[in-house]
């Protein structure tokens, strides 16, 4: 990155608007800013900093706390940076969020923050060039994007601020990675140890996986190992063919049993009919009596049968006696009720023709009526003429008030839209503030609850290492029990030997073990001698508790350098999160719903604003459209008013000529139906009376000729029926019958005869087969004994039982016998993948534990990677330093891991070539620290270019430490940016150093007044 021009307005000390164009410093790239205290020589930096990511250049100060004391109210504070990156020109602008004072009246309105970031290669001074990104955090994102820094990378490595310009040199191993890693985009190598820990622990889960797999079937098996399940299989396989044999004869013994109880029951079968027919028989003999009296009955009904003719024609004879009496009673009645009619008929005929004089005047009232038609049909006409036209007036005024009702509203309506306007855009005005906090927030929760997770693991550690440490402790217990009582065993077999051979000594004869012939004091031994095998066996419990006790330490050391590690991480976490540390994720989680609801609301808000402007628009089209629609509808409205005043006019004047009750054609219709209607009921009333005497007249002639002939009717029916009753008497004589009752007893329906003749003979003939059944019952049992059904049963049942429960254990058994078969299969089979992934997980695993940092070094992958750059820096960097310094230090990459606990291979030391010795840069002075950080920054710069195809350090900022070195060390340090000058880097020192300011020609003098500094170019 080069900077070519700088704008900044109402920023830092700078009142007004300054303008810096670095294009003069091309020929001479080392220039001194240069200025009393206090007169804002850092605030060139400032603006820089600010203008590419937001911020000041020592990330302490927002552009809130950026303005200048001493600009006008009414200048904004603004900052616009043009600079040069790999051969492509850009610009920025960024303008933070301020309070402004308002147009009118009084107090302040709240502007928002802006931020414009374009690409502008090969354009002129005054074109801004194609957008790359608006807002300010996406300008903030391209930035990182195009430089490749973060902010705070970019103010270690390129603009290095007054307080910070040491921390790249003083950095721990994990900050000095976190920068390398971005300026050599050494990312790769850290996803490639990632990618390699994905598939370690991939393989690693699917060999626990199998591994279980392989103990859950070995626990279904209820065995240990695959050898059992074999010889399970084996042994279900032998008792399975000695069930199959046993299920034949079970099944032979069965079907016999099953044979006999079919043969019994069949024997059984005969002695049952013949008891069922023996009891059929008594039981019809019981009802030989009830049959009897049955038939007796039957003879009596069809003796009766013969007469029944007879006395139905007895009884009609009778019936029509009677009935021909009702009909001469009931014509002498109808020849009374006759007479009575006709004289009432008379008298109404003779009042209503006395009527005539009320018939004439109806008639005279319907004329009338007719000659009125005319009249009310022409008043009808006017009547609904002058409804339409105040109708069409009474619609004309709903339109006017609609109108004007519609206008009034659109007005209410657009100040309401305008209200809300200002609202939503007052809303709107926070959404970039509120986005930048939305990711903090999200980072800071991330962070929290890596934490805890750590936290919980390094927990989990520290419990699993005391585990670890008891059970060595338990362990190495054992161990010394068992080494004393070996110790002891041995000693014992040793002076029991030692006896035994002292038992074969003679005096006089060499010692089978020292020769001596000389025995003054034999080895004497009383208890049993230990047993070889017992020793043997103790020894090698000894021998496995060592190595038991060997393996548990280094589990132990294991768990110990795990937990080293990931209390080294917490640490880490607690110093990036610092105060936050001790907030709860709740809280946090708390915080971001809350800003998040903020943040919905600003960005509903701007969509509102759009959406509000649109409408607003509307309303001001509509309510001019309303306006005209009201004068139009005014208009109309009174042209109805005037037709509807004539039309009233017209009704009045033909009103005046016709009854008041006669003025609608209803009404004269209804008084015309009414006389008309008067006049027909007089005429049908005379009509009517006539028609009624003369048919009274003709009814009393037909009266009387009825009763003469019923009178005749009656004496002969009375005759026919005393002969009838003569007849019968004889037969029920002739029949047998003493009298009418016994006849009447006697009588049943054709039905009942039919009835009884039907049961009669089905007993006859149930008697005879119940007979002839016991007679063919008894012929089949003949010579046969009853057998014991019973028994045969339960012996056969037994049978099949025996049967059942053979053949369910051998299912039983068939299922077991693939159960284990399919169990030592799928064992096979997963041993087989585990044996594999075994093999396989030996050489990944290994590369990935190595890979990522478990090796003596501590070192991964990427930090090897960075550790050779590094070197490659180191060598540049003491280049430079042997020059300042006069070859007294070189900076050097610590090789030892001097903490086991963290991962190492970026750590830096300093060798001193007065004593000998290497020692911590942290013990360096002011003076040499400055120079070391100097030649460190000199030494990146060069070394990155080399490899970084992306990244350009074109420019270097310093900002103080000159004075802190003695003037010897001066000389040295400038010689140093000199010659990094003449490479083609644009160099700015900041410094109060007189001696600088003389060396330097090229110099931006800033100074300072009571309203505000300024800043020019100087070339001496």
């Amino acid at each position: 990155m080069r900077p070519i021009r700088l704008a900044m307005q109402a920023f830092g000390p700078y009142a007004d608007k300054e303008k810096l164009d670095f294009r003069e410093l091309n020929e001479r790239t080392l220039f001194l800013i240069h200025g009393p205290t206090g007169s804002g020589k850092t605030s060139i930096l400032d603006a820089m900093c600010f203008a590419l990511y937001g911020d000041s250049s020592g990330g302490e100060r927002t552009g809130k706390s950026l303005r200048s004391d001493h600009a006008d109210p009414n200048l904004p504070t603004e900052v616009t940076f043009d600079f040069s990156l790999a051969g492509n020109d850009y610009r920025v602008f960024r303008r933070p969020e301020q309070e402004r004072p308002k147009k009118k009246g009084s107090g302040s309105w709240k502007v928002k923050a802006e931020a414009t970031l374009w690409k502008r290669t090969g354009l002129e001074d005054s074109e801004d060039g194609t957008v790359l990104a608006t807002q300010w955090k996406r300008v903030t994102d391209e930035i990182q994007r195009l430089m490749g820094f973060k902010s705070d990378q970019f103010r270690q490595v390129v603009m290095l601020p007054q307080g910070k310009f040491r921390e790249l040199l003083t950095a721990n191993s994990r900050d000095r990675q976190a920068i390398m890693e971005v300026l050599f985009q050494t990312a790769f190598y850290r996803r490639v140890e990632e990618a390699l820990k994905e598939a370690a622990k991939g393989i690693a889960d699917r060999m626990k996986e199998k591994g279980q797999r392989r103990d859950y079937i070995l626990q279904q098996a209820e065995v240990e190992t695959e050898q059992d399940l074999a010889d399970q299989l084996e042994a279900v396989g032998k008792r399975l063919s000695e069930l199959k044999q046993a299920v034949e004869t079970h099944k032979t013994a069965e079907k016999l049993a099953q044979d006999a109880v079919t043969q019994a029951r069949a024997i059984g079968d005969k002695f049952s009919e013949l008891k069922t027919a023996q009891a059929s028989l008594e039981k019809l003999n019981t009802r030989t009596e009830e049959f009897v009296q049955k038939r007796s009955a039957l003879d009596n009904a069809r003796h009766a049968a013969t007469l029944i003719t007879d006395e139905r024609s007895l009884n009609e004879r009778r019936s029509e006696a009677k009935d021909a009496d009702t009909r001469l009673r009931g014509a002498r009645k109808a020849l009374d009720q006759a007479r009575v009619a006709k004289e009432d008929a008379e008298t109404r005929y003779q009042r209503e023709k006395a009527r005539e004089d009320d018939r004439n005047a109806a008639r005279k009232k319907l004329n009338e009526l007719d000659a009125l038609t005319e009249k009310v049909a022409q008043l009808d006409v006017s009547i609904k003429e002058s409804a339409v036209a105040s109708k069409q007036k009474q619609e004309k005024e709903k339109e006017f008030a609609a109108a004007t009702e519609l206008s009034e509203s659109l007005t209410a309506a657009l100040e309401e839209k305008r209200t809300a306007l200002a609202e939503a855009e007052k809303t709107s005005a926070h959404i970039e503030l509120l986005s930048t906090r939305m990711e903090e927030a999200k980072k800071t929760t991330r962070s929290l609850k890596e934490l805890q997770k750590l936290r919980s693991e390094a927990g989990a550690l520290g419990r699993s290492r005391e585990a670890v440490a008891k059970q060595a402790a338990k362990t190495e217990g054992a161990l010394t029990r068992e080494r004393a009582e070996l110790k002891l065993l041995e000693k014992a077999r040793l002076e029991g030997r030692a006896a035994i051979l002292a038992k074969g000594l003679v005096p006089g004869e060499p010692c089978p073990v020292c020769g001596s012939t000389e025995h003054p004091s034999p080895a004497l031994w009383d208890q049993e001698l230990p047993e070889d095998e017992a020793i043997e066996a103790l020894a090698e419990r000894v021998e496995g508790l060592t190595d038991e006790l060997d393996g548990i330490k280094a589990s132990l050391a294991d768990t110990e350098k795990k937990l080293a590690e990931k209390k080294a991480l917490v640490a880490a976490h607690e110093e990036n999160l610092g105060e936050l540390q001790d907030k709860s994720l709740k809280e946090l989680e708390s915080e971001s719903r809350n800003i998040r609801n903020e943040l919905n609301k600003a960005l509903k808000a701007r969509e509102l604003c759009d959406a509000l402007k649109r409408e607003i628009d509307t309303l001001v089209t509509n309510i001019d459209k309303a306006a005209k629609a009201k004068q139009e509808a005014q208009e109309k409205l009174e042209e109805a008013r005037t037709r509807s005043g004539r039309a009233s006019a017209v009704v009045e004047e033909r009103r005046s000529g016709i009854p008041e009750d006669l003025r609608s054609l209803a009404a004269l219709k209804n008084a015309r139906k009414k006389a008309f209607k008067n006049l027909g009921l007089l005429e049908q009333a005379l009509e009517k009376a006539l028609q009624e005497r003369t048919a009274a007249n003709e009814a009393f002639s037909g009266c009387t000729s009825a009763l003469e002939a019923a009178q005749d009717n009656a004496i002969t029916t009375e005759k026919k029926a005393l002969t009838q009753q003569h007849q019968f008497e004889s037969r029920l004589s002739e029949a047998g019958f003493p009298d009418k009752e016994v006849f009447q007893s006697a009588k049943r329906s054709p039905a009942e005869i039919t009835r009884l003749e039907k049961e009669i003979d089905s007993f006859e003939g149930a008697l005879s087969a119940a007979s002839d059944r016991v007679k063919r019952a008894s012929e089949n049992v003949k010579d046969l004994q009853e057998p014991d059904i019973r028994s045969l049963e339960e012996a056969a049942k037994s049978a099949k039982e025996l049967l059942e429960n053979t053949l369910r254990n051998e299912a039983a058994l068939g299922e077991a016998a693939a159960r284990i078969n399919r169990l030592l299969s799928d064992f096979r089979a997963v041993s087989k993948e585990l044996e594999s992934l075994e093999a396989e997980y030996a050489v990944v695993g290994r590369i990935s534990q190595v890979a990522n940092g478990t090796n003596a070094e501590g070192v991964t992958f990427q930090r090897f990677v960075l550790a050779a750059l590094l070197d490659d820096v180191l060598y540049a960097a003491s280049e430079r330093l042997k020059i300042m310094s006069e070859k007294r230090y070189t900076l050097q990459r610590v090789l030892e891991r001097t903490d086991r606990r963290i991962a190492g291979g970026l750590d830096l030391e300093v060798l001193d070539a007065y004593t000998g010795t290497s020692r911590s840069v942290a013990t360096l002075s002011g003076g040499e620290s400055f120079l070391a950080s100097l030649a460190l920054a000199l030494g990146l710069a060069d070394v990155v270019q080399s490899y970084a195809g992306g990244i350009h350090l074109d420019t270097i900022f310093v900002d103080e430490g000159f004075g802190s070195l003695d003037p010897e060390a001066l000389d040295l340090a400038y010689r140093a940016l000199v010659d990094l000058q003449k490479s083609g880097r644009l160099v700015g020192i900041i410094s109060h150093v007189p001696e600088l300011k003389e060396q330097i020609p090229t110099r931006l003098e800033v100074s300072a007044a009571r309203h505000g500094s300024s800043a020019r170019f100087v070339v001496a």
